[in-house]
C-alpha cells in the first residue's frame, strides 16, 4: 500500500489534509487548499494513478496556481489552468505537473519531493513551521541554496566554487553522515537537472519555513 506523501511530517494520515475539491467531473478535477497539501495531493494522485491502471502509456498531467488566501477562486482556476496548459505544451509532451511556472514530469517530481525529504532531515518541527536547527546547519543555508540553483538555472553561471564554499561553511556537527553525505552529493554537481531539482526542492523548503506555512495552523 502507497503510504500518503508528508514531507513535513504533518501526520496527513491521520489528521487529512486542508483541501476542498471545487470541481470534479470527467478526466478533470479541480482542487484549491493549503500549498504543500496541493503539492503533496499531486504527487499522490499520479503515484495512485499508476499503480491503479498499470498502464505506463495511460497519463495524467496537471498544473498548480500559488497565491494568497484572498485570492479570487476564479482566477486561480484559469491560473491552473494556465499551468496544466504548459504540462500539455508540445514542449513538455504531456505526462507533468507545472508547480512555480516550471513544467516537471512526474519522475522529476519523485526526485523534487525525495530532496526536500532530504532537507527536512536538517530542520527542526516549531508550533506552524520548520526551522533550521543550528545544531546542524546555519540559518542562511538554504536561502544561499536557492539563490545558487536560480543564478545556475536563470543564467548559466558557473557555481561549483560557491557551492563548495557554502558546503564547507555549512556546520554538520550533529548531522547523520549518511545525511551529510548525501546533501554534499546534491549539491557538488555540475548537473543542470539536478540543480533545477534543487532549486525546486530548496523553494518549497523555504516555503515550509515560513511561520504558518507548514500546514497546522
Amino acid at each position: 500500500m502507497i503510504e500518503p506523501c508528508d514531507v513535513a511530517k504533518r501526520g496527513v494520515k491521520t489528521k487529512g489534509r486542508k483541501l476542498s475539491i471545487v470541481y470534479s467531473g470527467g478526466d478533470d478535477l479541480f482542487i484549491v487548499g493549503h500549498w504543500l497539501d496541493a503539492i503533496e495531493t499531486a504527487h499522490d494522485i499520479n503515484r495512485y494513478f499508476r499503480q491503479y491502471t498499470g498502464n505506463k502509456f495511460m497519463t495524467i498531467s496537471g498544473g498548480i496556481a500559488i497565491n494568497h488566501e484572498k485570492y479570487p477562486v476564479y482566477q486561480y482556476a484559469r491560473d491552473a489552468e494556465d499551468a496544466e496548459k504548459k504540462s500539455k505544451s508540445k514542449e513538455v509532451g504531456k505526462n507533468a505537473l507545472t508547480l512555480f511556472d516550471q513544467a516537471l514530469k512526474w519522475n522529476v517530481l519523485d526526485k523534487v519531493i525525495e530532496r526536500v525529504r532530504l532537507f527536512r532531515r536538517f530542520l527542526k518541527p516549531q508550533e506552524d513551521y520548520l526551522a533550521v536547527d543550528e545544531s546542524k546547519l546555519p540559518m542562511t543555508f538554504f536561502y544561499r541554496l536557492y539563490s545558487l540553483a536560480m543564478s545556475l538555472n536563470s543564467d548559466g553561471v558557473l557555481i561549483l566554487p560557491k557551492a563548495a564554499w557554502l558546503v564547507s561553511r555549512a556546520r554538520f556537527k550533529e548531522s547523520d553522515p549518511e545525511d551529510i553525505l548525501e546533501i554534499k552529493e546534491a549539491i557538488m554537481t555540475s548537473n543542470r537537472d539536478e540543480w533545477r531539482i534543487t532549486e525546486t526542492a530548496a523553494l518549497i523548503t523555504l516555503m515550509m519555513m515560513r511561520k504558518g506555512d507548514r500546514g497546522n495552523e
